[in-house]
Formats: C-alpha cells, structure tokens, sequence
C-alpha cells in the first residue's frame, strides 16, 4: 500500500488513505481510499489504460525487489 499511495501522490491524486480497496476491471482500475473503519464519501480513483497500467507495473517491480514472488491469480 505504501507505494500505490507514493504513487498517487506523485500524480497529484488524493493519497490520504488508511486502507485501499481495489477493483479491477476490464478497462482499468478503481481504487476506494478508506479511511479509519468508512468509506463513506471518500474519494474513488478510476485509472484506465497507462495509468492503470503505469502503477500496476510499478507494484509489480516493487514486490520483485522485495523477494515477494509473483502475485497469484484470484
């Protein structure tokens, strides 16, 4: 979580989140930032095509360098 919030913040994207719910979809990804035990009126970051793609690269090389292995299918 730490690096799709580093990531959001570098994209002047709101990043103020205690946990990130994510859902994927066929054209992109949305992310609901929750904050404390709601996510209630909190904002839904909706990336499609690059960016979609941009961070779901960037999460993959960060767990790569963390000796996490690949991510497993749902």
């Amino acid at each position: 979580m730490p690096t799709v919030l580093a990531w959001l913040e570098a994209a002047d994207l709101p990043h103020d989140a205690d946990a990130i719910v994510q859902v994927v979809g066929d054209r992109g990804i949305a992310l609901v930032l929750v904050r404390g035990q709601s996510c209630g009126d909190r904002p839904v970051v909706t990336l499609i095509g690059a960016a979609a793609a941009d961070l779901v690269g960037l999460v993959r090389r960060y767990r790569a360098l963390r000796g996490w292995g690949p991510e497993l299918d749902a």
